[in-house]
């Protein structure tokens, strides 16, 4: 089994560091499960991750199977795209921009709760893969997903609400009547 077969090694969770930094090496590649993805034409750089934490919610759920592909050339990395990133301390799956210092990225995650922005120098990067599609086992209930950003914006709404009725409150203590008419 191999790509030119169609198949593809999953990479777990526990294998992700060893395997990163040895996988070009032939035997490496017998200790996998592979896997077919229909509709996927792998190459020899191609492999499946499997996804952990939530930093990309609601984009990338925590046990989703990530479908990657090496990318050797950092320079040809479009805008947005997510890719995870290995370096010397970390494999971190996050949405990447180009910086305006050539020698940085910008990285960020989807979920709203971890969304500032970071930089990250191009040379602290061992090994970049692009994210070119999941295999997922969740599926978030249209419902949900409006459910959340329904409460999001009465939240915004109520706390614009909040400041608008402090600032009324601030101008009715300092209001005097003016009862010369």
């Amino acid at each position: 089994m191999n790509y030119k077969n169609g198949f593809i090694p999953l990479i777990n969770a526990k294998t992700h560091a060893g395997f990163l930094k040895n996988m070009h090496e032939e035997d490496v590649m017998d200790d996998f499960e592979y896997y077919r993805i229909p509709g996927f034409n792998p190459t020899k750089d191609s492999i499946l991750i499997q996804n952990e934490g939530n930093s990309m919610e609601p984009t990338v759920m925590s046990g989703d199977i990530l479908i990657c592909q090496t990318q050797r050339n950092l320079d040809h990395v479009l805008d947005g795209s997510i890719v995870i990133l290995v370096t010397e301390d970390a494999i971190l799956t996050k949405r990447i921009y180009k910086h305006e210092d050539d020698r940085y990225f910008w990285t960020e995650s989807d979920n709203p709760d971890e969304s500032r922005k970071k930089e990250i120098k191009k040379s602290d990067i061992h090994q970049l893969l692009m994210v070119m599609g999941k295999v997922s086992n969740v599926l978030i209930p249209h419902r949900e997903m409006a459910f959340k950003g329904k409460m999001q914006f009465f939240e915004e709404s109520l706390e614009s609400l909040s400041r608008e009725v402090y600032l009324l409150n601030k101008k009715l203590k300092n209001f005097k009547p003016n009862l010369k008419s």
